[in-house]
């Protein structure tokens, strides 16, 4: 609590150092098991009504958002979607990689101070395997599908609108596009030209990448303006099994479409939102079950 309530203030030049940078919990102090801070949430869909329309079609966060809520990826599976993971034919999206940070070489106080949120950090994404190696292919429903068309012509006439002021992005390596065995490296991503370039999904007109850090925008606008405290990125991937749930999809469709390791992650975790769905379908069921005994 200390650490993070200093590392705030920090990141907002309330103070100039932490004190709190070394502070470890003693042994005997340590929970025996990991607690989050924070619960992950089933978002109602009036609440997500009110998030597309305060970020529509055409704002940065509309695209991640919507993938987010429509296929159940994980935050870094969402930002290292490129448009060969897309087969627009057969309705489908491979998950072949996720996005994450890498912090770079250690700053001092003041260079993070003049640096943090700027081009200037020498930090970079990179792209790995997705967590538990959860390579997969979903299939995705007509409005996502329709989405993502949109948003893929946009980008086209966009790219040929800004020609050679058009921000490109690439990779040190070349991309992976199915399962291997292989351990992949931690495959940079950056403007320096290489065989191998990027073409993200998560962009601006002008072609800049919209990364991971802008949920954290996002997010203080749905707290603060459409006061819905509990909303982070992550409950888009509750909400979405919820939602097969709630609909009938097995257990197993949910696991093997969110790449859970196990079944019981996704049946004690992800699908165990008490919505007002839900009780109004075991209502039916029990209803019928019992009318039946009588006839």
């Amino acid at each position: 609590l200390l650490t993070k309530s200093f590392t705030y203030a920090l990141d907002r030049h309330y103070i100039i150092s932490t004190p709190a940078i070394n502070l470890v919990v003693p042994t005997k102090k340590q929970p025996k098991k990991a607690t989050r801070s924070k619960k992950h949430v089933y978002i109602p869909q009036d609440v997500m009504q009110k998030i597309f329309e305060r970020f529509p079609e055409g704002s940065s966060a509309y695209i991640p958002i919507m993938i987010g809520y429509h296929t159940g990826l994980r935050l870094g599976e969402i930002y290292g979607l490129v448009w060969e993971d897309i087969d627009f034919e057969n309705k489908a999206l491979s998950v072949n990689r996720q996005v994450q940070w890498e912090a770079g070489e250690a700053r001092s106080e003041e260079e993070k101070k003049k640096t943090n949120g700027t081009s200037k950090s020498n930090g970079y994404w990179y792209f790995s395997k997705p967590k538990y190696n959860s390579f997969r292919t979903i299939e995705l429903d007509d409005v996502i599908l329709e989405a993502l068309k949109k948003e893929h012509d946009k980008q086209l006439k966009a790219r040929a609108y800004f020609d050679k002021y058009y921000n490109h992005y690439y990779c040190e390596n070349e991309m992976t596009y199915a399962k291997t065995d292989d351990i992949l490296p931690m495959n940079k991503v950056s403007q320096e030209k290489s065989p191998y370039e990027v073409n993200f999904i998560c962009r601006r007109e002008d072609g800049s990448y919209i990364s991971a850090r802008t949920t954290q925008h996002t997010s203080s606008i749905i707290h603060k303006q459409l006061h819905f405290p509990q909303y982070d990125t992550h409950s888009l991937r509750h909400t979405h099994g919820t939602i097969l749930y709630e609909n009938g999809a097995s257990f197993m469709y949910i696991k093997e479409r969110l790449g859970h390791k196990n079944l019981q992650t996704t049946i004690e975790i992800y699908t165990n939102h008490y919505t007002d769905t839900i009780n109004k379908n075991g209502n039916i069921v029990l209803n019928n079950a019992f009318n039946k005994e009588n006839v």
